[in-house]
């Protein structure tokens, strides 16, 4: 006799199976933020912009004064030079029109050596031994200041030195001086 209420289970099939590989953990969420070679990138760009900032006074004056051209101001100097073996008004003043020349008659008798200087120098004190060429060049790019000092042999072993900057893209003797050595950098 049939059973009727009996439902049948379909029979599991024997074959054999696969062993089935554990699934992959899920992916980790991706971090959020910079990345190394980002942070180092960055690390180096503040340390360039500080630099930068603290050496721009400098920076600034080695541009203004091109120590890598020496043409320009040794035509000055050189002029300069030639002025006070002459004793030539016009031209010591046409180099440097900030100088206070005293002259007697358009010859140079002696020379402030400076705006704010007290005494007038004697200009067989300034007068250069030489030209240009044998001149000392030694240039100044600490802030505020950027200019270049020139120092000349004079006849008696002293140095006349020579200070130029240059403004508005033309160099101008701005001070002369009597220097009794040569000083040391």
């Amino acid at each position: 006799m049939p059973e009727d209420n009996v439902q049948e289970t379909p029979e599991k099939s024997e074959s054999p199976q696969a062993p089935q590989a554990p699934q992959a953990a899920p992916a980790p969420p991706k971090k959020k933020g910079l990345s190394g070679g980002a942070i180092i990138i960055l690390v180096i760009g503040v340390i360039a912009v500080v630099a930068g900032t603290f050496y721009a006074a400098e920076i600034k004056h080695i541009w203004i004064l091109q120590p890598w051209n020496k043409s320009a101001p040794m035509a000055v100097i050189e002029a300069a030079t030639q002025a006070l073996q002459s004793r030539d008004k016009e031209a010591l003043q046409s180099v440097g029109p900030g100088l206070v020349v005293i002259d007697q008659d358009g010859v140079i008798t002696a020379v402030k050596p400076g705006p704010q200087a007290q005494r007038d120098l004697p200009v067989e004190s300034l007068s250069p031994s030489g030209s240009a060429s044998e001149a000392v060049l030694r240039y100044d790019y600490r802030p505020v200041k950027g200019f270049l000092n020139a120092y000349l042999p004079t006849e008696d072993g002293s140095w006349v030195r020579m200070t130029l900057r240059r403004e508005k893209g033309v160099w101008q003797v701005t001070a002369l001086a009597a220097e009794p050595v040569l000083p040391t950098e």
